[in-house]
């Protein structure tokens, strides 16, 4: 290679890293980053279908005006997101309702969301759609007529129910607290097993009961989880096929299990309804299947 086409290959080497070098610092230009400072305590979540209202107590996250608790990582990434906006550019500034349809900015299509600390309002945040990549979403921020293309999929997280949001634990104690459980089933037979000085013991039945069986039991009542929640006051489809009453050492807890054959599906749904909660709410048919429905389940292996 002569010295001539050396100078030239450098020369176009030397014009390439320039030009990388402005796109990299253009880039970095549009990039802004809002963040809220100070503690966010209250997310009001406005959606299509319901409004949503998310307040913080000490440490726990109370969904609709303490109605019900939150889930604890659900909340708080909610709140991670809006903490910190990472906008990649401005693609557009209106507010034409047409123009902002293009982005499902529009008046009843947007997802708001009203971030407080307190009753001070931080931060008003209109969610429209995600671009085809998933990882990017159009935004406004409070009332400027800018739309921003933000990194992340914000529509996905915000664009929520209440079920979604809310803690799906029923109830959890410690199985060691439960001192006796009491089964009826739909036929009237009744099951009660009870821990007394170090070991359970049951009652009506002619059966060496097994320890180990009955703390089992203890266990599987010990933590209930729902599959989702049902709207308050919801009339159960099915018939009840069990009732416990789960005694504990500061508390007595009550439950109530339906099943319902579900045509579509093709196979029986179950759901419950408790004294430790408002709502009813469907349980895993893995849950079900681990109830004994008999003494004789109960019992020593021979």
């Amino acid at each position: 290679m002569n010295k001539r086409k050396i100078i030239l290959a450098a020369a176009d080497l030397i014009l390439a890293v320039v030009l990388i070098c402005q796109i990299a610092f253009r880039t970095k230009e549009k990039v802004q980053i809002f963040t809220i400072d100070e503690d966010i305590t209250r997310l009001e979540i406005t959606t299509s279908t319901e409004n949503i209202v998310l307040n913080r107590f000490n440490a726990l996250w109370h969904v609709n005006e303490n109605k019900y608790i939150g889930d604890p990582a659900t909340c708080e990434s909610l709140v991670d997101l809006v903490s910190s906006i990472r906008v990649i550019d401005s693609v557009a500034k209106t507010d034409n309702e047409a123009e902002l349809s293009k982005y499902n900015l529009q008046d009843g299509k947007a997802v708001v969301v009203k971030v407080y600390n307190g009753d001070k309002l931080l931060r008003t945040v209109y969610v429209g759609k995600n671009t085809s990549s998933q990882y990017q979403n159009y935004l406004r921020i409070d009332n400027g007529n800018e739309v921003y293309l933000a990194q992340g999929n914000f529509i996905d997280d915000f664009d929520t129910t209440t079920d979604r949001v809310r803690s799906h634990t029923v109830w959890a104690v410690d199985s060691f607290d439960i001192t006796s459980i009491k089964q009826t089933s739909e036929d009237g037979s009744v099951l009660t097993v009870s821990f007394k000085d170090g070991a359970w013991s049951i009652g009506g039945a002619d059966i060496n009961l097994d320890n180990t069986k009955a703390e089992t039991w203890a266990k599987t009542l010990s933590t209930i989880t729902a599959i989702h929640w049902l709207p308050d006051n919801s009339v159960l489809p099915g018939k009840k096929i069990y009732e416990y009453e789960i005694t504990c050492k500061e508390k007595t807890i009550l439950l109530d299990v339906y099943s319902a054959y579900d045509v579509e599906a093709g196979y029986d749904t179950y759901f419950g309804v408790s004294s430790e909660s408002p709502s009813p709410f469907e349980l895993s048919s893995y849950f079900i299947g681990k109830l004994p429905r008999t003494p004789e389940e109960l019992a020593m292996d021979q």
